[in-house]
């Protein structure tokens, strides 16, 4: 009509009763299936007032959510709001020797600034993914402390931090599970200390020693020895 002709319209553009050309850039790029942080696209879930597309995700933690593309694409939607929940979580315990206990594992491994890194990072201990990611997996793979007096312990001194290698442990039991740690042979029983040998036969922890090593003139027993618990 007027002599103008009308505007052609593909078929996206006819769905939204747009022209050529102004198709939304979101219609142009698919990113179902595409992972952002925790979430996947899964589908097409409801245009709003501008045309613009929300989209269908679905959670690491196995809830639904909607967001636009933009929002994924730059970050602003990364879950389904279990991240925002976990954080809220762990701020609660940020003053518990628990989260004090994860938050010193992370910087003797990792920063080479700390006192500790040296025996710990620099020797090539780690923290497990699991731990590294949040102080949520950690206490609950770990549980709170028996008491104030526990400490995390590595149950394979050489090993990492991750819970098939961790407890909560006593300084008494830590003291016994050092590098240089031994273990005692004593008379057909097996000790983790002198001390605990000491003990168990009524005696003193000096006297364990000389049973093994002559010392004091005291002649060894071909029963008693030690023997390292982390060969060098």
């Amino acid at each position: 009509m007027n002599g103008i002709p009308e505007a052609k319209m593909s078929e996206d553009a006819q769905s939204v009763n747009l022209p050529i050309g102004t198709e939304k850039r979101s219609e142009n790029k698919n990113i179902i299936g595409k992972r952002f942080y925790k979430v996947v696209v899964i589908g097409k879930d409801r245009q709003n007032k501008e045309h613009r597309w929300a989209y269908k995700c679905l959670c690491d933690c196995g809830q639904y959510t909607t967001a636009y593309k933009n929002q994924l694409e730059h970050g602003h939607k990364k879950s389904c709001g279990c991240i925002k929940s976990e954080a809220h979580m762990t701020h609660g315990l940020t003053k518990t020797k628990e989260y004090r206990t994860w938050k010193g594992i992370k910087e003797r491994c990792h920063n080479e600034n700390s006192k500790d890194y040296v025996r710990y990072g620099a020797k090539g201990i780690s923290i497990c993914n699991r731990w590294e990611a949040s102080f949520v997996n950690f206490l609950s793979d770990m549980g709170t402390a028996p008491s104030e007096i526990h400490q995390i312990d590595r149950k394979d001194n050489l090993g990492n931090y991750e819970p098939n290698n961790c407890r909560w442990a006593t300084p008494r039991e830590q003291s016994c599970n050092k590098r240089n740690s031994k273990i005692w042979h004593i008379m057909g029983h097996v000790f983790d200390s002198a001390i605990s040998a000491a003990k168990t036969f009524g005696v003193h922890e000096s006297t364990i020693w000389a049973w093994c090593t002559g010392k004091n003139r005291t002649k060894i027993r071909p029963d008693c020895y030690f023997e390292e618990r982390y060969p060098k």
